[in-house]
């Protein structure tokens, strides 16, 4: 594990909070992507570690750390999500630690749930707790933890500026599905990845 979060140290690097998007070439995300497929590969093996991870003065493996519980399905990874959303100074560690609650499934205490909206100084957290408290805290499928362990890295690089895009199915949060094909010719598709209190 120690491997893949130094490679993830040495190519991740943090925005200034001026910036919000990526430049095209940022190898980061690749790196990013990668290192997750891998620490979902591990499975419930590399759980104790990614919960020490929470502990990390570097806030951006306290970041990983906190979006990759949350795909492990673990109930050891319950309570810690719970305490860095509390006391992390890093609001995007907040966010990923409040996602990993509304998917390792079990709601948290209502208490903690409603501190978490009412007090945190963060929008993007209060924004993710009140989606996952409409999920009810439903854990993560696990289909989608074995579509990810699987994913090929390879297809991140499948689109160019300038080319037609390659066909691609996504489904969203709600459950419906689109496939790029299905407006080919017909409308313009912008695609965004919301990430917030949109």
């Amino acid at each position: 594990m120690a491997e893949l979060l130094d490679r993830y140290d040495a190519d991740w690097k943090t925005l200034p909070d001026t910036e919000h998007i990526r430049a095209i070439d940022d190898v980061g995300w690749k790196t990013r992507m990668t290192v997750l497929r891998d620490l979902f590969r591990l499975g419930r093996d590399g759980v104790t570690d990614l919960i020490g991870e929470l502990e990390s003065d570097r806030a951006e493996r306290r970041l990983l750390a906190a979006q990759a519980l949350g795909f492990l399905g673990d109930s050891r990874a319950k309570i810690p999500p719970a305490l860095r959303v509390e006391k992390d100074q890093f609001a995007p560690v907040r966010v990923q630690a409040v996602d990993s609650l509304g998917t390792i499934g079990g709601s948290p205490p209502a208490s903690l749930a409603r501190r978490i909206e009412e007090v945190d100084p963060n929008a993007d957290v209060q924004f993710h707790i009140r989606f996952a408290a409409e999920r009810n805290f439903e854990p993560i499928d696990p289909n989608v933890i074995e579509t990810l362990k699987r994913y090929d890295i390879k297809q991140m690089d499948s689109a160019a500026i300038d080319r037609p895009a390659p066909d691609f199915t996504l489904t969203d949060v709600l459950g419906a599905t689109y496939r790029l094909a299905d407006f080919r010719g017909k409308k313009s598709v912008v695609l965004i990845f919301i990430y917030g209190d949109t």
